[in-house]
């Protein structure tokens, strides 16, 4: 009997196929945020299959592959973001304003990335990519790369255009439709996860500010050896009430930032680059401007994990010294309660002595007044020894007594 997941895990490899292309062609490609997990994007792909007189989609599918009027579309669902590519055959001026179809300009979400990748069988003329990307200068920098042994190439700016797209020229001279497809979805991919990665550099730089004053309040706390530790102690839970806050608040955006990171730096070893004579190559120039920006998000974080450690190393320590005052405050209560419960006992053995003497005398007094008539019936004499007989027995008794009733307590 197969695993009823079997099918489900055996078919995952092959989700999420790649558009083939064959020059000369225009692939427009547009990431869009959301923020309800893809529901809506999601129904914006269905009902665009349904408009095309497809079925609906499968409950569990993130992605849809159809060929419309304009082309054949391609839509992706990813964790907080979607992707709409729409790839046209045809040759298409990229001097020309970018006019997307209404398929992709009335995708829901917010979008962050908008790139048209022009494929040609030969590569553009420096003329060409002077009129297309801009004149090159020190802030417009053209880079440029041969792949698969000069089968391919691509050259672009990384730029927004005065449309809003960024321009990237492929060059597919000796290369099959399915291995140009997956070497402009490596392309797209990298400035996709580039720039979804980027969102973290703002709120790093926003909270640098706010980690150096905690930095700064917490070797003040430390350092000052005036304050008693309670007040210490006080002053770094505040602290770390910040910094947690600070690291709730992060701990999303850095985390998603690393791993698109991380996907970046694979797609970029996959183009397997060549470099072309006078341009830098597509890595060199996302490393040399990506790099830094992700670095600083992982000063940041390790910043905040490395103070929240120390702030916690430090309150320890003082939690430490803490509960050692109060052991030795009670050691003392204990010992000043010893010595008041010894005083007591003394007391009230003496109170009991005092009480042993007043009972006898009572008692005595008792004997006396009852023994004294006998004696006088009898026809017996009072006498000195016949008192201190009696005086003798009656203090016995009332000791006994009493010695009886405190070892029964």
């Amino acid at each position: 009997m197969d695993h009823e997941l079997r099918s489900q895990l055996a078919g995952e490899a092959h989700t999420r196929p790649t558009v083939p292309v064959t020059a000369p062609a225009l692939i427009l490609h547009d990431a869009r945020l959301h923020d309800d997990g893809g529901k809506a994007s999601r129904a914006y792909a269905e009902a665009t299959a349904l408009a095309l007189g497809l079925g609906a989609l499968n409950p569990t599918a993130d992605h849809l592959l159809v060929n419309t009027p304009s082309g054949v579309l391609k839509w992706e669902r990813h964790g907080e973001f979607s992707t709409w590519t729409l790839a046209q055959s045809g040759n298409f001026d990229p001097l020309a304003p970018i006019q997307a179809s209404s398929v992709l300009a009335n995708a829901p979400g917010k979008r962050f990335v908008a790139a048209a990748v022009f494929v040609n069988t030969e590569a553009p003329q420096p003329e060409d990519l002077g009129r297309s990307l801009g004149q090159e200068s020190a802030e417009n920098e053209h880079v440029g790369s041969l792949l698969s042994g000069g089968r391919a190439g691509v050259w672009t700016n990384f730029r927004l255009g005065e449309d809003g797209w960024t321009r990237i020229h492929f060059m597919q001279r000796d290369m099959n439709q399915f291995r140009a497809g997956r070497a402009i979805r490596r392309l797209l991919e990298i400035e996709v996860y580039r720039m979804a990665a980027l969102f973290a550099l703002p709120l790093a730089k926003q909270f640098q500010r706010e980690i150096d004053e905690l930095e700064r309040r917490v070797g003040e706390a430390i350092a000052d050896t005036q304050k008693s530790e309670a007040e210490t102690l006080d002053n770094l839970v505040d602290a770390a009430r910040d910094i947690e806050r600070i690291a709730q608040g992060t701990a999303f955006r850095f985390g998603a930032a690393n791993a698109y990171r991380r996907i970046v730096e694979q797609r970029l070893r996959e183009l397997r680059e060549e470099r072309i004579e006078g341009l830098q190559r597509v890595s060199t120039f996302i490393e040399r401007r990506f790099v830094p920006a992700m670095d600083t998000c992982a000063t940041t974080q390790s910043r905040l994990t490395t103070l929240a450690a120390r702030v916690e190393r430090t309150a320890s320590l003082l939690r430490t010294r803490v509960d050692i005052e109060m052991a030795k405050q009670n050691q003392l209560q204990l010992t000043s309660m010893n010595e008041n419960a010894k005083a007591q006992l003394r007391l009230q053995r003496a109170v009991e002595g005092f009480s042993v003497a007043a009972i006898a005398y009572y008692a005595y007094s008792l004997a006396m007044a009852v023994t004294t008539p006998l004696n006088h019936w009898a026809g017996i004499a009072s006498s000195d020894i016949h008192k201190m007989a009696l005086a003798i027995i009656t203090v016995a008794i009332v000791w006994l007594t009493l010695k009886h009733f405190r070892e029964r307590m």
